[in-house]
């Protein structure tokens, strides 16, 4: 199991590849802040969290890239 990172410390490299299999390294976005958002449409909480942060990407799109990141396997690509 991989270690919990604690508040304030950096989070690790890694990449993804996204639905068209471009990858996506958070290391390419070195300079900005990053959100990682972890949503699956199984999760009530998720469509509060976009009710809340969206407002905020527009205000932020200078400073802050948002990662969207599905976490459930089970859910479809399309």
């Amino acid at each position: 199991m991989d270690p919990i990172i604690s508040i304030g410390e950096q989070a690790p490299n890694f990449q993804l590849y996204d639905l068209q299999r471009q990858i996506h390294r958070l290391e390419d976005l070195n300079g900005w802040i990053r959100v990682l958002y972890f949503w699956s449409a199984e999760c009530d909480w998720c469509q509060r969290v976009d009710q809340e942060l969206v407002p905020y990407q527009e205000t932020w799109k200078d400073r802050v890239k948002v990662l969207l990141i599905a976490s459930n396997a089970n859910e479809p690509q399309k």
